[in-house]
């Protein structure tokens, strides 16, 4: 039996084969309060109202998979700050964020 729903991805020069996770987490109590998983082949942005259907926050950070003007306006519609993260300032607010998570 083959499910339906599992499709190809190649990136780069790899070839995958499956489904791609996102996870949404509450970073100020310290767990996964989602799990949305779609088709490898399918983009991450496009997901995002799915993803943020019944949460509730002040703002999102993320990273440029989900940088679209269509993303922006959705948490724009929701009054939810937009921190959409590029290249190397991902890598800084990430260790910025882990270190208040730890302290």
């Amino acid at each position: 039996m083959v499910d339906p729903d599992v499709e190809w991805l190649i990136k780069g020069e790899k070839y995958y084969f499956g489904y791609k996770g996102s996870v949404l987490a509450d970073v100020n109590k310290g767990f996964i309060s989602k799990v949305h998983v779609t088709p490898a082949n399918q983009g991450e942005g496009p997901e995002l109202p799915k993803m943020m259907k019944y949460v509730e926050t002040k703002r999102l950070m993320t990273d440029k998979a989900y940088d679209s003007e269509k993303s922006r306006q959705f948490l724009k519609s929701r009054s939810i700050k937009d921190e959409i993260m590029y290249g190397q300032e991902k890598t800084i607010r990430f260790d910025l964020l882990r270190r208040n998570l730890t302290d």
